[in-house]
């Protein structure tokens, strides 16, 4: 026994009235019954849920095949018939998957539409918070302050030196080996290879440098607070702060004249070879290419960038869920 009636039987009679006569007189010539009155496209697909009764006692009336009891001689009747039997049915499906009969029998007695009613609010509120709370964690993830969270809610070991310190270190002294690839592939690709070797060695996780995916090409550099990082200090008056374009170009160029001291040094090591003429067009040219600027260093910046640029959605997920 469902908890509650799926239906009240109904049979409506053959009533003397204008409308009966109408479809009376539409049903002589030859129609199936389905009254003058139309149907909305909105109620359209509940039509499939009804048709023509088969005994002849109920010719010219509607069947619901939903409940397969009411009667009906009019379809638009029928079809405010069909929206609440169905109703009634979603409900009854819906209490018997949720609680067990003897849970049902307790249950205050309540109208089945009103209990329907309670159901579509409640299944519409759901719906509602669930967009809401999709739309905040995209909000959360296109908006997020990365400076803000790179000093007060990253859980990263903090750098041990400042980004200041680590350029002024011992680890960019340039090699005679590396010096040596500049003069066989050019200042710029042993730039980029002292980087390559450089990163070889250090951890990502104390590395004074951040980048992350969705920030494309942008560099967080881990400064005191009086090196122009501003306001909102983080732990022991050392932030992260966003790396300007012209700091890049200038942290380069300061490699570039690590390779110039080192070349410097060379030549002394090796006055006899300078100065013999049927090396003259190689030595000139090593100077010219030492002297030079770097050209494109933007494409330099993309590489490294790509080294070490985090993805943020893991980065996010590790921290925040």
């Amino acid at each position: 026994m469902l908890p509650f009636d799926v239906v009240e039987q109904t049979t409506e009679t053959n009533q003397e009235d204008d409308s009966c006569s109408v479809i009376g007189q539409e049903s002589v010539s030859g129609k199936r019954p389905g009254g003058k009155k139309s149907v909305n496209k909105e109620d359209e697909k509940y039509i499939e849920y009804f048709g023509p009764h088969q005994e002849p006692m109920y010719d010219k009336h509607w069947i619901c095949h939903v409940c397969n009891t009411t009667i009906l001689r009019y379809r638009h009747k029928m079809v405010e018939h069909v929206k609440e039997c169905l109703r009634k049915k979603s409900v009854n499906e819906f209490l018997c998957r949720e609680y067990s009969d003897q849970e049902i029998q307790n249950l205050p007695k309540i109208e089945t539409f009103q209990l329907w009613e309670m159901m579509v609010e409640l299944r519409q509120e759901v719906s509602n918070l669930r967009a809401c709370v999709k739309k905040l964690q995209t909000n959360q993830s296109q908006r997020m302050d990365m400076i803000h969270w790179l000093n007060h809610v990253c859980l990263d070991a903090v750098p041990e030196m400042t980004f200041s310190e680590w350029r002024k270190s011992d680890l960019f002294h340039v090699r005679g080996e590396l010096l040596k690839y500049a003069f066989d592939f050019g200042l710029k690709d042993a730039v980029q290879k002292c980087l390559e070797n450089l990163l070889k060695t250090v951890k990502m996780e104390t590395f004074p440098i951040r980048a992350f995916s969705k920030q494309t090409h942008v560099f967080y550099i881990y400064e005191a607070v009086d090196a122009g990082a501003g306001a909102g200090a983080g732990v022991g008056g050392f932030v992260w702060r966003r790396m300007a374009m012209e700091e890049f170009t200038k942290w380069i160029g300061n490699i570039q004249h690590q390779f110039l001291l080192t070349y410097n040094q060379w030549e002394e090591e090796n006055e006899a070879e300078i100065e013999n003429q049927a090396n003259s067009d190689r030595m000139i040219k090593y100077m010219k290419m030492i002297n030079a600027e770097i050209p494109n260093i933007s494409s330099l910046r993309n590489w490294f960038y790509g080294q070490i640029c985090k993805t943020l959605k893991k980065v996010v997920e590790l921290e925040f869920e």
